[in-house]
This record gives C-alpha cells, structure tokens and sequence, in this order.
C-alpha cells in the first residue's frame, strides 16, 4: 500500500492536517508498506497485537530519523 501526507516540513498547517487526514487529497508520498490482510468466520473475534523487534526500529531510525507515524486502517 502506498502511504500520502503533507510534507514534514508542514506538518502544522491547517491544509497538512487536511492531506494527513485524507490521502486522496495529499501532495507528498511518504513511502510504502506491505500489507497482509486475511479472513476467516469466526463468532468471537480477536484482536492481535505483535511487537516489532528493536533491531527493526533501530534499523528504521538510522534510515529514515526520529520521525514518528501513524498508520490507521479500517476494515468493514
């Protein structure tokens, strides 16, 4: 899935908060990520959580800095 936003340096403008909150109205793509998604039937759903190793984030930051993300998703 690919990921748009604002561009960081205006990330605290009115118009940044509006292409955060609605990619299909953003100028900036922000990179890329994998996604798996599955389904089953089930009558008691589970939430999962998993941890990401800190040899990942480490990684991560040396690449790509000290920013922080937030990735939502909506399943229906």
């Amino acid at each position: 899935m690919n990921i748009y936003g604002s561009p960081l340096k205006f990330s605290s403008t009115a118009g940044s908060t509006k292409m955060n909150d609605n990619p299909e109205i953003a100028s900036n793509w922000k990179g890329r990520i994998l996604v798996q998604v599955t389904c089953e039937k089930t009558k008691k759903p589970l939430c999962k959580v998993a941890r990401i190793p800190d040899s990942i984030i480490t990684e991560s930051k040396a690449k790509t800095g000290n920013n922080t993300f937030e990735i939502i998703g909506e399943v229906g």
